[in-house]
């Protein structure tokens, strides 16, 4: 497992939202250590992002933290039935067609496509949540190039994701955080 090798856990309290994704620079640190692999042998592309079986946890519980209770950061990433919480939980695998929340995330199955591409826009235009995620057709940038940030200022949600066009950055380093106080 090399892709999105970059994005590990950061202990840092004193960075904000979402600031737990940084590029993994400690080569000490395993590859997405804090996410569980699938038994299913029949997945292997990002095979470490799995459905967990446990059926006390709700929709989207497939995204979940490794079971080692030190690990807490990150836990606010699965859909939470309290109403409260909003803010990521539009985020899930539709593979039950009952599932209509953010279905602009799909599953492609089409293996022409590379590593990571199985999350892709559903271009239904009727889909309006989550629109600072939008398709990049230029075939130039890497794996998982065709997530990318809406220029579109009125966009604010995740602004701390922007595109790093530091071509000494690997696989995925475009999704990188908004540190310059610019």
């Amino acid at each position: 497992i090399s892709v999105c090798s970059n994005l590990i856990l950061n202990t840092d309290p004193a960075i904000s939202v979402c600031s737990h994704l940084i590029l993994k620079t400690d080569p000490a640190i395993s590859v997405c250590s804090n996410l569980i692999l699938k038994t299913d042998l029949a997945i292997s592309v990002c095979s470490h992002l799995i459905l967990k079986t446990d059926p006390a946890i709700s929709v989207c519980s497939h995204l979940i933290l490794k079971t080692d209770p030190v690990i807490s950061v990150c836990s606010h990433l699965i859909l939470n039935t309290d109403p409260a919480i909003s803010v990521c939980s539009n985020l899930i695998l539709k593979t039950d067609p009952a599932i209509s929340v953010c279905p602009h995330l799909i599953l492609k199955t089409d293996p022409a496509i590379s590593v990571c591409s199985h999350l892709i826009l559903n271009t239904d235009p009727a889909i309006s949540v989550c629109p600072h995620l939008i398709l990049k057709t230029d075939p130039a940038i890497s794996v998982c190039s065709h997530l990318i940030l809406n220029t579109d200022p009125v966009i604010s949600v995740c602004s701390h994701l922007i595109l790093n066009t530091d071509p000494v950055i690997s696989v995925c380093s475009h999704l990188i955080l908004k540190t310059d106080p610019v």
